[in-house]
């Protein structure tokens, strides 16, 4: 099935997911509750990663103010975040923590963490 893992691999060939399955498999094995990994479950993570990731931005874009410049910014994710029931996990476990020369840091919480801003 990894062989079938839609973009272009470096033989020109379409793929299923456009993320890097080694990448996934890392993530997925970072957590102490996952001794294995089945081929057919990494590649679902890998594409369904890629669906909730095309729809976040896809409504952030939407309702965004970037939207006359052809942008999405990370302020619009987060105003998107905060006011989607669906993504209003999103706006408790990612969060603004610095702001310096127009570049942003994100910290993700763990989920038993409660969000609190550092300067």
């Amino acid at each position: 099935m990894a062989d079938a893992a839609v973009g272009k691999d470096k033989c020109g060939e379409q793929r299923l997911v456009s993320l890097p399955l080694s990448r996934i498999r890392v993530i997925m094995k970072s957590s102490p509750e996952v001794s294995s990994i089945n081929q057919e479950a990494l590649v679902l993570t890998a594409k369904a990663t890629e669906l909730f990731v095309q729809y976040l931005a896809t409504c952030s874009y939407r309702h965004g103010s970037g939207k006359a410049k052809k942008a999405l910014t990370y302020s619009d994710l987060a105003s998107t975040a905060e006011e989607s029931e669906t993504l209003q996990f999103l706006a408790v476990r990612v969060f603004l923590t610095s702001e310096t020369a127009g570049c942003r840091r994100m910290h993700i919480l763990p989920a038993s963490g409660l969000a609190s801003r550092q300067p």
